[in-house]
């Protein structure tokens, strides 16, 4: 009996370890996500612990070195604490991206789980190599950072914009519709070196992405369910010259890059790369409720959809599209390429309408 009491006293004291380490873990998630406000009421509430609980463990993991806060009126603001930082710069010329990878990443993928440091190591040579072959810059400069729930890295060069660039190659009427090109995927301004999934599937992968180049950004963020790139116009902060690449990937995730790139597969022996999905709203950017009415903005939108067996469109922030939109879209397109699959999804019941009339008419 007394050993039994004993065994039951272990196995007790181990079930609160475990239940605090979830709560610290969640507690950094929190924080990761709201730009620093601490889900504090829903910590308790998910735990079953009292508010006095979860403050104790805040302050914790602030005394654990972790986090840093800042009273911001009568709340606390929290930040998480960089644990290790790696600055260098770099003569783009002769540099090979797995060279700085192994050499000089080492300290940032110190005891990663496996999926995390490869999902990491994608990202970082490929917009590495990226700024090597395209950027026409002289010098390329990294600063990564490892915290408590993130591994981030920041890779920015001082040569030609990227959506410049894409802007050149593509003949495209303005800058901001290089990131709708960017978005769709199998886009490259040197087919014969490189496939055009690099910049896509990098902000697939990582947890939270983007790009600011001349003024405007191409933005991902995963890590709260969000897959969507956003174009945002001006910015507060901006990339004058050249272009500056941003991403993040969560410490203890558990999609693999492999498991991301099925998604854009028809089927798990398919290992090509033949659906996408496309936001709709990054054709019209300035209004907060864009309308889509004319053919011209359609065919804007169709460019290299050929390329693609699968495409799905999401329509989410749109209220309603033109009848010459959607007749050019799931008419016109359709038919004269029928093996291209259009579906769409986050329609509006006015877009719905339109979409299904467009399609009775086939």
């Amino acid at each position: 009996m007394i050993h039994f009491h004993h065994q039951g006293g272990i196995f007790k004291v181990e079930q609160r370890k475990r239940n605090t380490e979830a709560l610290r873990k969640y507690l950094l998630k929190s924080i990761y996500q709201s730009d620093g406000f601490a889900a504090a009421q829903d910590a308790a509430k998910v735990f079953a612990v009292s508010l006095a609980a979860v403050y104790k463990q805040l302050d914790r993991l602030e005394q654990d070195g972790l986090i840093t806060s800042e009273k911001i009126g009568r709340i606390k603001r929290y930040s998480l604490v960089d644990l290790v930082t790696v600055d260098r710069e770099y003569p783009l010329q002769g540099l090979n991206e797995d060279t700085i990878l192994s050499r000089d990443m080492a300290a940032i993928l110190d005891s990663v789980t496996i999926i995390a440091r490869s999902v990491f190591s994608y990202v970082f040579t490929e917009m590495l190599n990226n700024a090597i072959d395209h950027s026409g810059s002289d010098r390329v400069a990294i600063h990564a950072h490892r915290n408590a729930y993130a591994i981030g890295c920041e890779i920015s060069d001082q040569g030609i914009g990227i959506f410049s660039k894409i802007q050149h190659a593509a003949g495209l009427e303005e800058k901001r519709f290089a990131i709708l090109e960017l978005a769709k995927g199998k886009f490259t301004t040197d087919p014969s070196s490189h496939s055009g999934e690099g910049v896509f599937f990098s902000s697939k992968v990582a947890d939270r992405f983007f790009i600011i180049s001349d003024e405007l950004a191409f933005v991902g963020d995963n890590s709260a369910g969000d897959t969507n790139p956003v174009m945002l116009d001006k910015l507060s902060e901006t990339q004058n010259q050249g272009t500056l690449v941003y991403f993040e990937v969560v410490l203890d995730r558990t999609i693999t890059y492999a498991e991301v790139v099925d998604r854009y597969s028809e089927a798990p022996e398919d290992y090509r790369f033949s659906k996408t999905i496309v936001p709709v709203r990054l054709l019209e950017y300035r209004d907060v409720t864009p309308v889509f009415v004319s053919r011209s903005q359609a065919k804007r939108l169709l460019t290299r959809f050929e390329r693609f067996k699968n495409i799905v469109l999401d329509f989410k922030d749109i209220e309603e599209i033109g009848q010459g939109f959607a007749d050019e879209v799931f008419r016109v397109f359709v038919s004269q390429h029928p093996d291209t699959t259009i579906s769409y999804i986050n329609v509006s019941s006015m877009v719905d309408r339109m979409i299904k009339h467009a399609q009775s008419a086939t």
